[in-house]
């Protein structure tokens, strides 16, 4: 079949493999698709390729046959020729595939014949990076000895960590770092023992003014500029608080006030002099810079909060103390001996 009789229709089958596609096992495809989506592989496609180029190269390295929905495809705004930009290392293929597609909205599932990929969301594969994400994130828990000797990139600071932990991580080189002008051949040094993972993280990105976050089964590594706009809802449960007449709003501005402060927007309370309760907006000009995305919501009994991975963990860690604190029993102070 030409490829110019293949371009016409609504379907394309992209088999890049010169073993005939009768020989690629029959009913047996499938099977042996999911068995390769579960191997882990190192996928570089360059910037300047397009979605063609990319599937071609999937199809080629890894044998087997890629269905296209092209018209369905072009519905949505996406074409042949659409740009796209990868580097994954130590990933499943099906996380590379995700990390591929979904930033086009496009999902991919496997057919009888061929992996499919059309326009929607894979809910299957968002359960499973339910699962990586909590992997990723019992790892970052991990005690760990980190040696990024002096001649060594944050490339390659980045690789060894990956491979070290078996952690897919996917920094966004031609977005947010771009941005701040940190590239791959930035000089790293860090050697550091006996201590969590999440914390060697730390000391090697913050540095550069960079931070991560976890999504999509991916330990993503961007700015912290950005990644403070990238933002999750949380539900709180705050009923535990209620017999130490601590109310949610009580609570809400609380966090505002000494959790990433310059986050937030929303309504805010102040005590003036007098005793009366102002309200205001975090926007506000009061001699501070702020970026004002995240909010916080205070209904009876729970705190609806949006706010970056990283201001949630911080906001976890304080109601315990609070709860902690407010547990313990008050001192029972002895009687002063009078003589």
């Amino acid at each position: 079949m030409s490829r110019k009789l293949l371009s016409a229709t609504a379907w394309t089958m992209l088999v890049f493999t010169l073993t005939p596609p009768a020989l690629f096992g029959g009913d047996d495809v499938d099977k042996r698709i999911e068995r390769l989506l579960g191997k882990r592989v190192d996928m570089t496609i360059l910037e300047g390729s397009t979605l063609s180029d990319a599937l071609e190269f999937i199809g080629l390295q890894h044998d087997f046959p890629v269905a296209v929905d092209w018209e369905a495809l072009e519905e949505r705004g996406v074409d042949r020729d659409s740009p796209v930009a990868l580097t994954l290392s130590g990933v499943t293929l099906r996380t590379a595939l995700s990390a591929l597609l979904e930033p086009l909205h496009l999902a991919w599932h496997v057919g009888e014949e061929a992996l499919v990929v059309a326009p929607g969301e894979n809910e299957a594969e968002q359960e499973r990076d339910v699962d990586a994400e909590q992997r990723i994130a019992d790892k970052l828990e991990q005690e760990t000895d980190v040696l990024i000797l002096e001649g060594s990139t944050l490339s390659d600071a980045i690789d060894f960590v990956s491979l070290k932990h078996n952690i897919p991580i996917l920094p966004d080189w031609e977005g947010a770092l771009a941005d701040i002008e940190v590239d791959r051949d930035l000089p790293v040094v860090l050697e550091v023992s006996g201590i969590e993972l999440r914390n060697a993280l730390k000391l090697l990105l913050e540095p550069c003014g960079l931070t991560w976050y976890i999504a999509e089964g991916v330990l993503q590594i961007t700015s912290k500029a950005a990644a403070e706009r990238i933002l999750e809802i949380r539900v709180y449960d705050v009923r535990r608080f209620a017999a130490d007449d601590m109310d949610p709003d009580q609570l809400a501005d609380m966090i505002r006030y000494t959790i990433h402060p310059h986050t937030w927007s929303g309504p805010h309370s102040e005590t003036s002099s007098d005793g009366k309760v102002q309200r205001y907006f975090r926007s506000k000009d009061d001699g501070r810079k702020r970026s004002g995305v995240a909010t916080i919501v205070a209904l009876p009994g729970i705190l609806i909060v949006s706010q970056s991975q990283h201001a949630h963990a911080q906001i976890e860690a304080l109601l315990e103390q609070i709860e902690d604190v407010v547990a313990e029993p008050e001192p029972r102070l002895e009687p002063t001996p009078t003589f």
